[in-house]
């Protein structure tokens, strides 16, 4: 039986944000997740599903561009 994914809506209001650890555990505290990470271009990453946990997509810039769950 699968998890129900984390609440990434919470999180939705870091996208267009600069990235920084203080936004990260804010969006880990939202988003009810037990993990998060952020995740830079090209930059290797598990593939593995973990539906407690949070990911912040940045772009070049340290911007987030999305908030995803897995």
């Amino acid at each position: 039986q699968r998890q129900m994914c984390i609440e990434t809506e919470a999180a939705q209001f870091a996208v267009g944000q600069p990235y920084t650890a203080a936004l990260q555990t804010s969006v880990r505290e939202r988003s009810q997740a037990k993990i998060a990470r952020a995740l830079k271009p090209g930059q290797a990453v598990t593939m593995e599903f973990n539906a407690q946990r949070v990911s912040l997509v940045l772009d070049s810039r340290g911007i987030v561009s999305a908030v995803r769950c897995g």
